[in-house]
């Protein structure tokens, strides 16, 4: 919630803990994988959700600690796959990646926008499960 949001400079902050799977988004991502996780959590499946507000320079040390904690990682990215360069090099998981797609896309508000590529709480969920084969 706005005012109660701890902040460290270069630093990853870590919103909830999870076993299953870890969700680790930045931007306006964070907010729809918070609400993916509280889905989930109806589902029996335990979500981290990290806000990955920074990339340059990248909390290297959260996203390995996240991973390695986690069955799989989805990544809700507004940038280059750079979370996923560290998975892969450092703890290799299952990683998929949602993004707008590098090409063209369509017009509209944000929530339109992301609501058409999945790009919210349910797409994200729906990920998750199919990330840990169970959708």
């Amino acid at each position: 919630e706005e005012g109660n949001v701890p902040f460290v400079m270069d630093k990853a902050t870590v919103i909830t803990q999870g076993t299953d799977v870890a969700i680790i988004a930045c931007g306006e991502m964070v907010k729809p994988a918070m609400d993916a996780a509280k889905i989930l959590k109806e589902k029996g499946i335990s979500a981290s959700v990290v806000d990955m507000y920074c990339v340059k320079p990248l909390d290297v040390e959260t996203v390995i600690q996240a991973a390695s904690g986690a069955k799989a990682v989805v990544t809700v990215e507004e940038h280059a796959p750079y979370v996923s360069q560290v998975v892969a090099g450092e703890c290799p998981k299952k990683v998929v990646n949602m993004s707008l797609p590098d090409a063209p896309v369509i017009t509209g508000t944000s929530r339109e926008v992301f609501d058409y590529y999945g790009l919210n709480a349910e797409g994200i969920a729906g990920t998750a499960e199919k990330a840990l084969g169970r959708g």
